[in-house]
C-alpha cells in the first residue's frame, strides 16, 4: 500500500467546478492546474451518460497514470447507484487514455487522480 505522503489526490468534477483541490505534502511546488483542464476536457469531450430528465448523479473514480501519462488502473471509488452512469465514467477515462505526459516537475512514477462524473438534466 502507498504512503499517502507518496499520493497526490487531485480532486475535480467534471461540471461545475472550474478548478481542481490539490492536496499533496511532497511536492507543493508542481503546477498541475494546465495538466488538469486539458485531462478534464479530455475526459468531458468523452463523457457520455444516459440521457435521463429530471435525474441527478454521480461516480467517482479513482485512477492512477504514470509519468507518461498511461492508465496504470482505476476503480469505482463511490458508485452513482446506477450501473449505466458508472460504466460510462469508466468508458470515458478509458477513451480519453492516454494522457499527457505527468509535469516534469513532478518526481513520482505515478499520480493518483480522483475524478468526479456529475450528470444533471432537470429538464422535464
Amino acid at each position: 500500500m502507498k504512503n499517502i505522503k507518496n499520493i497526490l489526490i487531485i480532486i475535480l468534477a467534471i461540471l461545475f467546478i472550474s478548478q481542481p483541490v490539490f492536496s499533496s505534502q511532497e511536492q507543493p511546488n508542481v503546477d498541475f492546474g494546465s495538466y488538469m483542464k486539458n485531462l478534464q476536457n479530455k475526459i468531458k469531450k468523452n463523457w457520455n451518460p444516459p440521457n435521463e430528465k429530471g435525474r441527478y448523479a454521480r461516480a467517482t473514480v479513482l485512477f492512477t497514470l504514470d509519468k507518461n501519462g498511461k492508465l496504470i488502473k482505476y476503480n469505482i471509488k463511490k458508485s452513482s447507484g446506477i450501473k449505466e452512469y458508472d460504466k460510462a465514467a469508466i468508458k470515458a477515462l478509458k477513451s480519453s487514455s492516454p494522457f499527457d505526459a505527468l509535469p516534469k516537475e513532478y518526481k513520482e512514477e505515478t499520480v493518483d487522480i480522483q475524478f468526479n462524473f456529475d450528470y444533471m438534466n432537470n429538464l422535464h
